[in-house]
């Protein structure tokens, strides 16, 4: 995993290594049918390797967004805002972050949060782009080593992040801090939490009944 030797050397060599995205001509968008086939074909001395492969690709009708992401295990069971790249961009923007900064890591279980895969979850949660700052500092907090994220995320028993933010912050982006404290209609409250946890499952791979072992949970 390319992120995971490049935490590894800038923690225990202090180098700083510069990424690209590789330049691979691709359309913005799918908006036909398309299929492809291959087949390759070795043969040496009586043995040899052989392989046919067919790929099919087609464009989702409109609305099927949160299907395809649900089928796929991406989603928290709700609903969710498709991350369009103009949405991340956004949210990057106004968290001052480029899509490859790295947040934090835990080796240990092999977890690499980029600002970009947080950004995606945060739009898929409901995230507005001024929650930025408050998500950013989050998962910063989470992936702290004395935390301990995989612990309470893994663990049988019932447990559940708080975030407790304060400062003038909390009036600008109108999160609930008095009656109803837990409850629904606060926009702010509802999807910086949700962001966190679909952090945790798409990015951490924690995932119900896989990594996370807890007997009744929490959203």
């Amino acid at each position: 995993h390319v992120e995971i030797n490049v935490a590894k050397l800038r923690k225990r060599f202090k180098v700083d290594v510069i990424l690209h995205p590789p330049k691979v001509p691709y359309r913005e968008a799918i908006r036909r049918r398309a299929e492809g086939h291959g087949r390759h074909k070795k043969q040496s001395g009586g043995r040899g390797q052989f392989a046919d492969c067919s790929i099919t690709m087609e464009p989702l009708s409109r609305g099927e967004e949160f299907e395809f992401l649900d089928e796929r295990g991406l989603t928290d069971g709700l609903p969710v805002i498709p991350p369009t790249p103009e949405r991340v961009e956004q949210f990057l923007e106004a968290a001052g972050l480029g899509p490859k900064d790295i947040l934090g890591t835990r080796p240990s279980r092999n977890w690499v949060v980029t600002a970009g895969k947080v950004a995606i979850n945060a739009v898929m949660a409901g995230c507005l782009p001024e929650y930025a700052p408050v998500v950013v500092a989050s998962v910063r907090a989470l992936l702290q080593p004395d935390f301990n994220a995989s612990a309470i995320a893994e663990t049988a028993g019932t447990s559940a992040t708080l975030i407790m933010v304060n400062g003038p912050i909390r009036g600008k982006l109108n999160i609930n801090s008095g009656w109803n404290l837990f409850g629904p209609g606060w926009r702010a409250n509802a999807t910086i939490g949700r962001a966190l946890r679909l952090v945790l499952m798409n990015v951490c791979k924690e995932i119900p009944g896989v990594t996370d072992k807890s007997a009744f949970g929490s959203p």
